[in-house]
């Protein structure tokens, strides 16, 4: 059994007004690992965040206007589960929630004409997932996954209404249900080099500019 307790303190600078408005945000989590009940392994955790939204949203042709800033607190529980179904297979089940605000390079990959927004809000999401591994060897591992989450304040692009071409992320008005399955191929070729591929496959609805395939090699 281990405890671990961490204070942590960030600056979110992914999107920046001209007069240098940004979000800051303060976490204190706590997690206590290597709990057994039966044959399961199980992790709880809790994170406290506090961190600063403004109030309104801004107006595109009042840019530096970014309204009163609130400071709001929340709890993010989570809790992990796993089981060794036998020496090269693992069942993992996951059940967490988070506030942050994604980076865009993480959503789109052409960021030329996307405008700043320093009114965003965070987004709050809670999460479930369930992953089967499989190891082959050390060096190799393969992970199937199931995923279903639910996001309040979602993060999307619209189209600016001063220009057809500029784009300006904002925040969607009704929570969105977002599932799907993802395959991550992880290979470790020598000491210090790893080789990460992840398959990610999304089920939502009306999300504008939204991909639902995602490939990521690392």
């Amino acid at each position: 059994r281990q405890r671990q307790m961490c204070i942590r303190d960030s600056s979110l600078t992914t999107y920046e007004a001209s007069t240098y408005t940004r979000s800051t945000t303060f976490r204190l989590y706590a997690r206590d690992q290597y709990s057994t009940i039966g044959p399961m392994i199980v992790v709880l955790g809790g994170e406290f965040v506090s961190f600063l939204e403004s109030s309104n949203e801004v107006n595109e042709s009042l840019a530096h206007e970014t309204g009163q800033e609130l400071t709001k607190f929340r709890l993010n529980p989570s809790l992990n589960t796993i089981v060794d179904l036998n020496s090269r297979w693992k069942l993992q089940v996951e059940l967490y929630r988070t506030t942050e605000v994604p980076q865009l390079s993480n959503l789109y990959f052409n960021q030329d004409y996307v405008n700043v927004s320093p009114t965003l809000r965070s987004e709050k999401t809670w999460c479930s997932q369930m992953t089967l591994k499989r190891y082959h060897t050390k060096k190799f591992e393969v992970s199937f996954s199931g995923f279903s989450k639910l996001t309040e304040d979602l993060v999307v692009l619209k189209l600016s209404e001063t220009s057809d071409i500029a784009w300006r992320p904002k925040n969607f008005d009704q929570k969105k249900l977002i599932s799907g399955g993802q395959l991550l191929v992880q290979v470790n070729l020598l000491n210090q080099f790893r080789f990460n591929l992840n398959l990610k496959h999304e089920f939502h609805q009306e999300i504008p500019y939204r991909p639902t395939n995602w490939i990521d090699l690392d």
